[in-house]
């Protein structure tokens, strides 16, 4: 069995600059809902095993999560100076069926101190991009997304330092 998402559904997500947010948005949710279901069935397999699904499960919201990247690259004009990293669960690969999907995103210039329009720009449409879900609970989990200083990383715990690997 394939370990991700299906290549044309994946070719659906194409940003498509011309589109507003809502058809984007809807784009991805219904790659969501599509993976979502073939999901469900693999956990009705008895002959596939949790670690599989979890790993399928990590693969789709890899392809949601690298989306919406573009799409606020696109909206902003410029690749902004920040490095999004999936932690907990998702990081680990190991993104349950009803898990939540933490999201941390840091910079090598503390967003804290220094103005950065561009950055700040970028945050606000992924994470508002993010935060539209909240209307498909029970198709897409929770989101959580913070930041962390690149700075602070020496006092980071060993979660959050390995999901950087």
């Amino acid at each position: 069995m394939e370990n991700t998402p299906t290549k044309t559904r994946i070719d659906q997500l194409v940003p498509d600059l011309g589109a507003n947010f809502i058809e984007q948005k809807e784009g991805i949710s219904q790659f969501i809902r599509e993976e979502r279901k073939s999901l469900e069935a693999l956990i009705k397999n008895p002959s596939v095993g949790g670690f599989e699904i979890c790993r399928y499960n990590t693969a789709i919201f890899d392809v949601v999560v690298k989306k919406i990247y573009a799409i606020a690259v696109a909206k902003v004009g410029i690749e902004p100076n920040i490095a999004i990293f999936a932690s907990g669960g998702y990081g680990r690969r190991e993104l349950c069926y009803l898990s939540d999907i933490d999201l941390c995103y840091t910079s090598d210039v503390d967003l804290e101190e220094v103005y950065d329009e561009n950055a700040l720009q970028f945050i606000r449409v992924f994470y508002d991009f993010i935060d539209s879900f909240h209307v498909l609970r029970g198709i897409v989990p929770k989101f959580s997304f913070i930041y962390r200083p690149c700075c602070d990383a020496p006092k980071w715990n060993h979660i959050d330092l390995t999901a950087l690997l």
